[in-house]
């Protein structure tokens, strides 16, 4: 009974930490509605602010007092988190007013990003220890009662009466105080807190710099226990169950929720045996026609005027005459783009392997990009044309990999080609099943059920040996690959082989959105309930898109396994691979097959350049720039860019292409 009773009231006060982080998606969502993915940012950086601010002030004021340097540095953190919540709202959610909550998610996404990348590059990427005083030593309850009594760890107990009065204080904040109920009226209505004069961009700031300070009495306290390094911005999504349980919109809850997720971790830790180990619209195409003016001179419109355009208007369709409808609904309407695509293809498949001599650049560069280009092609299906977000993609890429492993090293003489097929199939299988709930559930709400499908894939290729072939080191690997008696081993194979499925699946996903069953994902995500009415069932549609995408994403991911790593573990198929495949998207532009090459290509070319173009320019003004900062600079471009499109071009790169294309269509003439 005394271990049992130890392990509970730990449960209950690692339970209250969890309450504390929970808490800061409890406010936010309550007075705007947005569910803040960032608030694990927020803590990483609130406790690195702190942790640098306690080691600067000393030096520079010469204070001697622990206690005051503590208190200077956590008034310095709390400036800092105020600074951060007004950067917030006047540059992101200002923008983003009236948006759906969808969006605003992704943009805290972006936000995350940027934070990480920011505080690393202010505050330093090491391991800092805050400390505040915290007694460390143990200690014995209920000796009497018990043998041997109730170890706790005073520091344990210390934290979670703070983060205890935390919570009563920002709960007796909300019921009394006339911020608080201003926050309780903005969260209920809007409009309606806008009409009693309640100034909204003020609230959000607040609830911000509230929701800021709570992450960093968070911070403080997880840096004080486990040292401040990234691994804290997992917390927040160990907080992401309390809120799921406790509710999204009550701060009671989150209390409850926290101490019964506290609870069951610690009891799973001790008894559980453990194992080894805006939508989408196509453009107008339009014709240019120069018109003269009714009343115009005669002789105000001359030929001469554009003959020098006239002779180089090359991307036109004049005289491209279509006979029938077939050859008017053809993917590629103009023969300009038929040619240049056909060109573009001979290059890729003849070309390269004959100008690329080079390795490195098949396996760092152009082998990721044409897998990753198929995982977004499949995301970009659910998530563009179907409007149901997936924060999951790694997942599935997860189960592909490792069905098409087991397949491949179970049964003698299977072929690679049909066990990379068979694990999309398994994919196809999980993605049905956890695309379920979109049946009842859409939105914020999707986004979570589907990231629980990461987690419960994580844990289950992590824990259960039976997907590793019972490997010891957790870690699989392939060899001997081969696709019709042709072996798939060099670099130049294996680029051929990625670009061969790459284009069949384009072309087969092109031909699919065009068809009545892309017609049903593109009326489902624009508005479900007129879909309905009009006859469109939106179980087989939402179910549909659920399989193809997770079908295409499984090939890809068996791919990326057994072509682009040969050997890996679960940690390639991580939540960080799911974040990125989403980031594909938004920034190459949602609901464009084109977009999904666009957002791939950017992201796997964007490190490599960074790599080579910033130590190129710190050597020029003299500065040494590491890999360190080069990474940070890769977190802080990819938030910057997710918030930029979403603001300024919601549909991506594909957008502005598209928009070029329609512009040389016109040229030279202005209209």
């Amino acid at each position: 009974m005394g271990p049992f009773l130890e392990t509970l009231i730990g449960g209950l006060m690692t339970g209250m930490l969890y309450s504390l982080v929970a808490l800061g998606f409890v406010l936010i969502f309550k007075a705007s509605g947005v569910f803040n993915f960032a608030q694990g940012a927020m803590v990483l950086f609130a406790a690195l602010a702190m942790a640098r601010f306690a080691e600067w002030i000393p030096a520079l004021l010469g204070i001697d007092s622990k206690l005051l340097a503590n208190l200077l540095a956590f008034a310095a953190a709390m400036l800092v988190m105020v600074a951060v919540a007004w950067a917030i709202e006047r540059f992101v959610l200002g923008k983003l007013v009236n948006q759906e909550g969808i969006t605003l998610l992704m943009a805290t996404l972006g936000i995350a990003y940027f934070m990480d990348g920011f505080g690393q590059t202010l505050f330093g990427s090491d391991i800092y220890k805050i400390d505040i005083g915290l007694p460390k030593d143990p200690m014995f309850l209920f000796e009497s009662v018990f043998e041997g009594g109730v170890l706790l760890n005073k520091e344990d107990l210390y934290a979670a009466a703070i983060a205890a009065a935390l919570v009563v204080l920002l709960t007796l904040f909300f019921q009394y105080t006339g911020t608080g109920r201003a926050l309780r009226a903005v969260a209920d209505d809007h409009q309606a807190a806008q009409s009693i004069g309640i100034p909204l961009n003020r609230i959000w700031v607040i609830v911000w710099s509230v929701a800021g300070v709570t992450a960093l009495v968070a911070g403080v306290i997880w840096g004080s226990k486990l040292g401040v390094q990234f691994s804290l911005t997992l917390v927040a999504l160990k907080a992401l169950p309390v809120v799921i349980l406790g509710g999204l919109t009550s701060v009671p809850g989150a209390i409850i929720g926290g101490l019964i997720i506290g609870v069951g971790e610690k009891l799973s830790e001790v008894y559980h045996r453990p194992v080894v180990r805006r939508r989408h619209r196509d453009l107008v195409r339009l014709r240019a026609r120069p018109v003269r003016a009714a009343r115009a001179p005669a002789g105000a419109v001359r030929r001469e005027d554009h003959r020098s355009g006239l002779n180089i208007m090359l991307y036109r369709e004049n005289g491209q005459f279509k006979t029938s409808y077939r050859a008017d609904q053809q993917v590629f309407a103009i023969a300009q783009d038929r040619v240049a695509i056909w060109l573009l293809l001979a290059f890729a498949v003849i070309g390269v392997p004959l100008l690329i001599q080079d390795d490195y650049l098949f396996r760092a560069i152009l082998i990721p990009f044409l897998i990753l280009a198929l995982a977004a092609l499949g995301l970009n299906i659910l998530v563009g044309y179907c409007g149901q977000i997936s924060l999951g993609t790694g997942a599935f890429m997860a189960v592909g990999a490792y069905a098409a492993y087991n397949l491949f090293v179970r049964i003698e003489g299977m072929p690679m080609l049909v066990a990379i097929l068979a694990g999309g199939f398994f994919a196809m299988l999980a993605g049905i099943v956890f695309g379920i709930p979109s049946l009842r559930i859409k939105g914020l709400y999707l986004a979570v059920a589907t990231l629980a499908a990461q987690f419960f894939w994580d844990w289950a290729f992590l824990r259960i040996k039976w997907f590793t072939n019972n490997s010891s080191s957790g870690s699989v690997s392939v060899a001997d690959l081969s696709v019709f008696g042709l072996p798939v081993s060099s670099p130049v194979q294996k680029y051929l082989f990625c670009l061969a499925v790459l284009v069949v699946f384009a072309v087969a996903a092109k031909n699919l959105v065009r068809s009545h069953i892309g017609r049903e994902w593109m009326a489902i995500r624009d508005m479900d309930v007129a879909a309905a009415v009009i006859g469109i069932r939106p179980v087989y549609a939402k179910l549909s898109a659920f399989a193809v995408s997770s079908f295409i994403v499984g090939v890809a991911g068996a791919m990326w396994g057994f072509v682009h790593l040969g050997s890996w573990e679960p940690a390639a198929f991580s939540i960080d691979r799911s974040f990125q495949l989403l980031f594909m998207v938004i920034i190459g532009g949602l609901g464009s097959i084109m977009g999904s090459f666009f957002g791939a290509a950017f992201i796997v070319v964007l490190p490599i350049f960074l790599n080579q173009f910033l130590p190129w320019i710190g050597r020029l003004i003299g500065v040494e720039i590491g890999t360190a900062a080069v990474s940070h600079t890769e977190l802080m471009l990819f938030g910057a860019l997710i918030v930029f499109f979403l603001i300024v071009e919601p549909h991506g790169l594909a957008r502005l292409w598209s928009i070029g294309k329609e512009k040389l269509r016109l040229w030279p003439f202005p209209h």
